[in-house]
């Protein structure tokens, strides 16, 4: 059965090199989330809105979706 491995430049040559606990741990963490940095505090379900850190502004959120804007083409 073959392990995982990993290649690494050693002086002039590569080198297979077992896969570490922590490089697989790695692979799987996750980055932090850009909500976090979004500037709300609370949402309001009743109103759609968000409540932001000022505790006075409000925020909505809209989605979004593609309408086709092409006319049809003329008969020749």
């Amino acid at each position: 059965m073959r392990t995982s491995s990993a290649r690494r430049q050693v002086g002039d040559k590569q080198e297979d090199t077992p896969v570490t606990t922590r490089q697989v741990q790695r692979l799987y963490e996750r980055p932090p989330s850009f909500t976090d940095l979004l500037p709300w505090m609370e949402y309001d379900p009743d109103s759609r809105t968000f409540l932001l850190e000022d505790g006075i502004s409000v925020g909505a959120l809209f989605e979004l979706t593609p309408a086709g804007t092409e006319a049809p083409r003329r008969p020749s």
